[in-house]
């Protein structure tokens, strides 16, 4: 089952990860974690929108697109 345990855990210091941790910390994105955490409702409709928009996305494949080696730049020659 898919819910909001997660974002509670954040706010106990128990994250997976040391950059999903910082969510929890940074001023930009604590109030989004806080929400999460205290309304499964929230989190379930912004989990299913956020899978929705993924869903639709068309990624480019073969000559159409590359593999950046570095997310924020367009690979150079």
């Amino acid at each position: 089952m898919i819910d909001n345990m997660y974002h509670k855990n954040l706010l106990k210091d128990r994250g997976l990860l040391l950059v999903d941790q910082g969510l929890a910390t940074d001023p930009r994105t604590a109030p989004f974690v806080r929400k999460m955490a205290a309304d499964n409702v929230y989190f379930m409709d912004r989990f299913a929108a956020a899978l929705v928009k993924m869903s639709e996305n068309s990624p480019l494949t073969g000559d159409k697109g590359e593999i950046r080696k570095d997310c924020k730049f367009v690979n150079t020659l």
